[in-house]
């Protein structure tokens, strides 16, 4: 049962989590919504596939390096998306969802 989980968050939640490859000049705001919203939520309030990254959350006490580890490498069920976002992406994507986090 255990290996049947751990195939299905495998397969399913980067599934889930991608929706399309953003484009090179796109927003902090437009790479959210095309990677990020599917899983953590239109305003990263979290869902049953992602935890919040919205105000309050434990990813806001964090610093960016640790946001850039999660983004690039994966964390826990999330994907990498180091083939998908270029390092400008990833920078503006932290800088959106800091934005959030302030409110």
């Amino acid at each position: 049962m255990a290996r049947l989980v751990a195939v299905l968050l495998l397969v399913v939640a980067p599934a889930a989590c991608s929706v399309s490859r953003p484009a090179s000049g796109d927003t902090g705001e437009e790479i959210c919504r095309k990677l990020c919203a599917n899983c953590h939520g239109e305003g990263l309030e979290g869902s049953s596939l992602g935890q919040s990254l919205g105000p309050g959350s434990m990813s806001a006490s964090q610093p960016d390096s640790y946001t850039e580890f999660a983004i690039v490498n994966g964390k826990g069920a999330m994907p990498s998306f180091e083939q998908v976002l270029e390092e400008r992406q990833v920078e503006r994507l932290i800088e959106y969802i800091r934005e959030v986090q302030a409110g």
